[in-house]
């Protein structure tokens, strides 16, 4: 092999080396069988506590007391420090 062709070949291989997916790769799930059946239950059971945990926190997001503050004109001056 010549050496243009050479480097060639490393400039193209870096370069798909460089594309694809940015940080760990996530293993493929079984095919078939009983392992795919429980992969997909364990995939649903995930997404239901993710749903669920969502839930709550807008939950206890509608339960946090709010104040609300008296609206001022734009002329008016403003309020006087507390003494």
């Amino acid at each position: 092999m010549s050496p243009i062709r050479t480097a060639a070949a490393l400039l193209a291989l870096t370069t798909l080396a460089a594309c694809g997916l940015k940080g760990g790769l996530e293993t493929p799930p079984p095919a078939w069988g009983e392992a795919r059946r429980a992969y997909e239950a364990d995939l649903r059971a995930k997404a239901e506590a993710a749903e669920k945990a969502k839930a709550d926190a807008d939950e206890k997001a509608k339960q946090r007391p709010t104040i609300t503050l008296p609206q001022t004109s734009p002329t008016s001056p403003p309020p006087a420090a507390p003494k």
